[in-house]
């Protein structure tokens, strides 16, 4: 199943995330279009690595 599937499946049971999830989606996308790794990105933003790759990877913001 692709994110295109993924995405109409969740926007069903919970609208509000699919907003969030494109969020995350457009900035990993961003982050590659610039040729930053995760690693750059912390030193940009004072988010942690691991954090980093948490939000990225299961969609969950920080405090969440």
């Amino acid at each position: 199943m692709n994110w295109k599937d993924h995405k109409e499946e969740i926007k069903e049971f919970m609208p509000e995330i699919t907003k969030e999830m494109d969020i995350i989606v457009e900035l990993v996308a961003r982050r590659k279009e610039l040729g930053l790794t995760q690693k750059d990105l912390e030193k940009k933003t004072g988010i942690h690595q691991p954090a980093i790759a948490t939000i990225e990877t299961e969609g969950v913001a920080p405090g969440n």
